[in-house]
């Protein structure tokens, strides 16, 4: 008798979490971080990447964290080379404005 360990389901993250409203950061960390799997891999769609980006800024707003930054960072890191997507873009020029307004907070 051979044994085998059990199948894990897959599981495939399309969503950010449903947390609760005073988690701001939170929520502005995991949906960057959702955005950068679309953005590289097997699966890489540079437009819904670029769209949970803008979503991660408008969660962020006024928020400057140096963690949210560095994902913001990351994200736009991760995007450069499609730029010339018009989404990408957009999302690159804001990335890039509040990345520059943290610092100088």
């Amino acid at each position: 008798m051979t044994w085998a360990a059990p199948r894990m389901p897959s599981i495939t993250r399309t969503k950010p979490l449903d947390l609760r409203e005073d988690s701001v950061r939170t929520n502005a960390l995991h949906t960057a971080l959702i955005a950068s799997v679309h953005a590289t891999g097997a699966s890489t769609d540079p437009e819904r990447a670029s769209q949970l980006g803008h979503h991660a800024l408008d969660i962020a707003g006024n928020l400057r964290s140096r963690r949210v930054g560095d994902r913001i960072t990351d994200l736009a890191r991760r995007l450069s080379s499609y730029r010339s997507s018009s989404p990408v873009a957009g999302f690159l020029a804001r990335a890039h404005d509040y990345v520059s307004l943290s610092a100088h907070r």
